[in-house]
């Protein structure tokens, strides 16, 4: 297994060139479950999604569909618990 830097590495291009695309590991990345499906950032409501970095560790983010900005809302180290 990849160490967790390379792992970061890898997701911060994916999370550039194709944030959607859940092709590459789809049990990995996926758009979150009410509460934590939406967060509003700069007066607009985003879809926000989870990408599974490593077993417990996540990284949260809401890609900007109109100007292709993704925006990393929350890293966890440990599985957060809101998810569960």
């Amino acid at each position: 297994m990849a160490a967790e830097p390379e792992l970061m590495s890898a997701l911060r291009e994916r999370l550039r060139l194709r944030p959607l695309d859940r092709s590459d590991n789809p049990n990995r990345t996926h758009q979150l479950r009410p509460p934590l499906a939406e967060k509003v950032i700069g007066g607009k409501r985003l879809p926000q999604w989870q990408h599974e970095i490593t077993s417990s560790g996540r990284v949260f983010y809401c890609p900007g569909p109109a100007d292709m900005v993704v925006w990393v809302t929350r890293v966890d180290l440990a599985h957060p618990k809101e998810t569960d």
